[in-house]
């Protein structure tokens, strides 16, 4: 007799071979025993005969599966290795192309010779310096004129306020 509830999918471990199995009782004395072990599962002579082999080609099934998977998978990530290495390959002589232009554009800048793409940068340069700048400051115009608003200084000094008569 099982403990488990009737007519539910369970994957549990067959008590004959040890595998596990698909199971789905029908009736309380139902074994867990799977599907290839039921007709040699018994205790004469014979059929534990018939059991050990028949426990051999199913254990040699199972290992002969588990290697073809394995050496499918080993396949399947070699070629994704190979994909991977092909871009990063790929990307590493845009990288060296780029190092290259670059170190060609710092030689132009130490020269003075300033084409169209160095002077584009240039500008952009100065435009989000500039553009930084004047942020902060008014920022910091704000941050004064909200402390004049509320009666203080950067000192502390309390401001009095002059009310219109």
């Amino acid at each position: 007799m099982h403990a488990y509830r009737l007519h539910t999918d369970y994957t549990l471990k067959c008590q004959c071979c040890a595998i596990s199995q698909r199971f789905v009782f029908t009736s309380k004395s139902d074994v867990v025993v799977c599907g290839y072990c039921k007709p040699h599962y018994g205790s004469t002579p014979a059929k534990l005969g018939q059991q050990q082999r028949e426990h051999a080609a199913l254990y040699l099934n199972r290992l002969t599966q588990a290697a073809k998977q394995r050496n499918a998978d080993q396949v399947k990530h070699r070629a994704e290795l190979d994909h991977l290495e092909r871009i990063i390959a790929e990307k590493d002589a845009l990288i060296r192309q780029l190092e290259v232009e670059l170190g060609d554009v710092h030689v132009s800048i130490r020269k003075g010779q300033f084409n169209e793409a160095v002077m584009s940068w240039l500008i952009d340069e100065r435009l989000t310096q500039a553009g930084k700048e004047s942020d902060a400051a008014l920022r910091r115009r704000e941050s004064q004129e909200r402390r004049i608003a509320d009666g203080s200084t950067n000192q502390g000094a309390s401001i009095v306020k002059l009310h219109p008569h």
